[in-house]
């Protein structure tokens, strides 16, 4: 497994549709032009340029909590989860996904969340079921049926923690399940994607 965050695991994903950032392809009426704009990332990426990354202190403070998120996991539900690396999907070699880690003796699986701003989090109490995760975070929504549809696993716990919350607040865990129609309307767009990207690669070579 190469640790994710790397530049080894960053050189895997080069080119390809990942899992966090799937959600640009899902408009309600097609790829669109958030949709064409990634596909173009993807093919900027397969000619060897890098797209700069863009960083917070957000992100930084999400990477930083996550094993200690895990870990409480682990302790809340008597389990042990083991971390992932990157996996290309098996119905496409476009495309892929770094699961948070996968929960081990069941079919289960995590995606976790460590929002810097506790209002975030506070609002992530409010998620009740995958309709909820999708109206207040299609992102997050996409990313969990896309690593469900790569994977094969039954279910993924969408984990949402924030060390300054005291008791069951400081973390909530919901179960969401694969969606067969999203996941058929995921794997066309994805087609849809890796068509249009290997079109304008053809047509940049010209």
């Amino acid at each position: 497994m190469i640790q994710q965050g790397t530049y080894e695991w960053l050189e895997q994903r080069r080119g390809l549709f990942t899992a966090s950032a799937i959600f640009k392809l899902m408009g309600k009426r097609g790829l669109g032009a958030t949709g064409e704009t990634y596909v173009i990332e993807k093919v900027t990426e397969s000619l060897g340029v890098p797209i700069p990354e863009i960083t917070s202190y957000a992100m930084q403070h999400g990477t930083e909590f996550e094993p200690l998120a895990r870990q409480y996991y682990e302790i809340a539900f008597h389990c042990e989860v083991e971390q992932q690396g990157f996996i290309v999907a098996p119905w496409c070699d476009q495309a892929g996904c770094s699961p948070d880690g996968f929960v081990e003796d069941t079919s289960k699986m995590i995606e976790i969340k460590c929002p810097y701003n506790p209002v975030i989090h506070t609002k992530h109490l409010m998620i009740k079921s995958a309709s909820d995760l999708l109206n207040q975070h299609p992102e997050y929504y996409w990313q969990i049926q896309m690593n469900l549809a790569i994977t094969g696993k039954s279910a993924c716990d969408f984990v949402s923690f924030h060390p300054e919350f005291t008791g069951w607040k400081r973390m909530i865990s919901i179960e969401i399940k694969p969606n067969g129609a999203d996941i058929i309307l995921l794997k066309q767009r994805i087609k849809e994607a890796v068509e249009l990207k290997e079109s304008i690669l053809k047509q940049i070579e010209l």
